[in-house]
């Protein structure tokens, strides 16, 4: 099996935009190569190699809510290429992204909400 040509170097870091990396001469069948994850339609991200690494394990609320919230940005940051300028991270998932608090307690880890111009762009599980 032959392994996949190397991406650009602005690429290999954080999520892409499938037409950014056309730009730079990326091949269509290269975007669909096994070494990419697709979070989302047009989006593709370098996976990250197989690690074994052990769930992590809350010793109290606080750090549950601290991993939760960092997840939760995970989530966000690679969706975040297939935004448009018009386009946003919306109700709780936009609430919960801040460093504001809620006012009531929010269910963290149900679904990433983004919209565009008051309709929803996607509604995905996340959890």
């Amino acid at each position: 099996m032959t392994r996949p040509a190397p991406l650009p170097a602005s690429l290999l870091q954080t999520p892409f935009a499938v037409a950014d990396a056309r730009e730079l001469g990326v091949s269509p069948s290269r975007l669909r190569a096994d070494d990419l994850e697709m979070p989302t339609r047009g989006v593709r991200l370098l996976r990250a190699p197989a690690a074994g690494v052990p769930l992590p394990v809350d010793k109290t609320p606080t750090a549950r809510m601290q991993r939760l919230r960092a997840e939760l940005l995970e989530r966000a940051r690679r969706f975040a290429p297939a935004l448009t300028e018009d386009q946003f991270v919306s109700h709780g998932s936009g609430s919960r992204s801040s460093a504001r608090r809620s006012p009531t307690p929010a269910r963290i880890g149900s679904t990433c909400t983004f919209l565009h111009a008051g309709r929803n762009l996607s509604r995905h599980a996340v959890e």
